[in-house]
């Protein structure tokens, strides 16, 4: 009772933000606005980066199977695409296999790094490619972790939830 809330309203086709409202709650319900209506924050968005399109899509519903809402999950088949989409929209952070053709995981994180308007992106990388060697690498440049596929739900929200 007495609770302020800062409610802002996006425009649901440019996603710019159309007004700022500061209510107090309870509130009354907008109803058909035609507006993206969002409490005092944008949501977050991921990058999913594997060649396998399947693959892709089982990233994509096991994060929504753990409960990690993310407004957009963008789609890369492999490194270079990933640097398109990182260069072109909001990424909060980055899950990425590792063996991919043109440019694969280790080469991606390496080349994210030489750019300053991207290389502070999280990346998670998730691949059937754990050792030591090849995951020690990867964090050296840059990765914070590996979740090692075949994975579940459940350890993606292990591994994730605490990083959003």
């Amino acid at each position: 009772v007495g609770k302020n809330v800062e409610l802002s309203i996006y425009d649901s086709i440019s996603k710019k933000k159309a007004i700022t409202l500061y209510l107090d709650y309870p509130m009354v319900s907008l109803f058909n606005t035609g507006l993206l209506l969002q409490e005092n924050r944008m949501g977050k968005n991921v990058l999913l980066v594997d060649d396998s399109s399947t693959m892709r899509k089982i990233i994509g519903r096991s994060l929504r199977q753990a409960g990690l809402d993310f407004d957009n999950i963008f789609e890369a088949s492999d490194g270079l695409e990933a640097l398109e989409v990182l260069e072109k929209e909001k990424v909060d952070i980055v899950l990425s296999d590792i063996n991919m053709p043109n440019m694969d995981g280790i080469s991606f994180l390496r080349e994210k790094a030489s750019r300053d308007a991207i290389k502070d992106i999280p990346v998670l990388m998730i691949s059937t490619e754990t050792g030591d060697d090849i995951i020690g690498e990867a964090k050296s440049l840059g990765a914070i972790g590996a979740i090692k596929k075949p994975f579940t739900p459940d350890k993606v929200n292990e591994v994730l939830g605490p990083l959003l």
